[in-house]
């Protein structure tokens, strides 16, 4: 797909035309795919819509096209790219849609009936959908691939067998993985994203002798300071009984478990159930603290998040704990399951625990 969409393959045939990409057939004969993007403040919903936009633009021979999202009513704290780039790097094979557009002389259009409600399953056939030039809207989650992955969709949503067949093995290993090779085809954490470590890039093997857990918790409304855990608690207990050796003592092999929060509270409260409960070393990134976007997200939000997302990314292989309906916990499911496949390893157990409600009792660890 970048062999045929990518911005050096745009430019190439912009050049056989004398540089005049109105009178060039074969750029005009294109059909184009835009999706947007901003960072690093609600980086799940953001990211996701391009993450979507280039998995439709795969499954439909579609160009991607990326735009930087400045509307203060779709993405608040937008930022721009500069900043953007920072944190996280759109990658420079992905042609951008300003520049595009006007060479192009070809104004975007809404691939749904609105830019914040992306009802893709009243779409009708993916490939037939007509206009050159389509934005996917406000596609948060994985709204391509909750279709797509479904072998028993291929046939309702796409029209041509070939792009059936691609669409097939696009999902041959599961969602998460094929959104976390989304991410990683469009975006490379930035040097001030990573762990030190990690800087020099000559540490970023998977590691072999430790069992890698990720623990995402998210607290979603301000009332809930971050120290109601139980329910990452049970997850984190199924995980760790699931991934204990048969053979050995399950309190006797080594583990380490990544946690990740926008709160002090929380992590303080998780790291000591960690070493002392599970016996497992405790490990949390170097944030960079800032404010968050509204009053649910902590301190560590946005570059905070970025930079546990690429710790877990590289250290974690074994199991993710996420969050129900969170992005951010998708992401990270996402790009754990893409490193862990690459490598030949098992996809990483996985579990999710559901929204805390303020009634909820406590639970028991064994």
């Amino acid at each position: 797909y970048i062999a045929w969409h990518s911005s050096s393959k745009l430019h190439g045939e912009l050049k056989r035309c004398g540089n005049n990409a109105t009178n060039c057939s074969v750029l005009q004969q294109r059909r184009f795919i835009v999706g947007e993007y901003s960072c690093p403040h609600q980086l799940g919903n953001r990211v996701h819509v391009l993450l979507n936009a280039l998995i439709f633009g795969i499954v439909t021979n579609r160009t991607l096209l990326w735009k930087y999202c400045d509307l203060e009513d779709i993405c608040p704290h937008h930022g721009d790219k500069s900043g953007c780039d920072k944190w996280l790097e759109l990658n420079s094979w992905v042609p951008g849609y300003e520049e595009w557009s006007y060479l192009l002389g070809k104004e975007q259009k809404k691939l749904v009936e609105s830019h914040i409600n992306a009802r893709l399953n009243k779409l009708g056939k993916f490939d037939t959908v007509g206009g050159t030039m389509l934005n996917v809207g406000k596609m948060e989650q994985q709204q391509v691939g909750d279709i797509l992955s479904r072998n028993r969709n291929l046939y309702k949503y796409l029209e041509n067998p070939k792009l059936q067949a691609i669409a097939q093995d696009l999902f041959a290993a599961g969602k998460f993985y094929t959104y976390g090779m989304a991410f990683n085809a469009l975006f490379t954490f930035s040097l001030a994203t990573l762990p030190q470590s990690l800087r020099d890039q000559n540490n970023s093997d998977i590691p072999q002798t430790l069992t890698t857990i990720a623990l995402h918790s998210r607290h979603q409304w301000n009332v809930l300071k971050g120290d109601k855990v139980e329910k990452e608690l049970k997850c984190l207990n199924q995980t760790f009984h699931k991934l204990a050796p048969k053979t050995k003592e399950e309190k006797g092999f080594p583990c380490a478990v990544h946690l990740m929060s926008d709160r002090n509270l929380t992590l303080n409260v998780l790291k000591p159930v960690v070493r002392n409960v599970f016996n497992c070393t405790a490990v949390v990134a170097a944030h960079h603290e800032g404010e968050g976007l509204n009053q649910e997200h902590g301190p560590f939000a946005g570059p905070g998040f970025l930079q546990d997302l690429a710790l877990a990314f590289f250290h974690v292989t074994d199991g993710v704990i996420i969050h129900k309906g969170s992005t951010a916990s998708m992401l990270l499911a996402e790009l754990v399951t893409y490193r862990a496949v690459t490598n030949n390893l098992p996809p990483p157990s996985t579990c999710t625990h559901k929204v805390f409600h303020l009634f909820h009792q406590h639970i028991m660890i064994i």
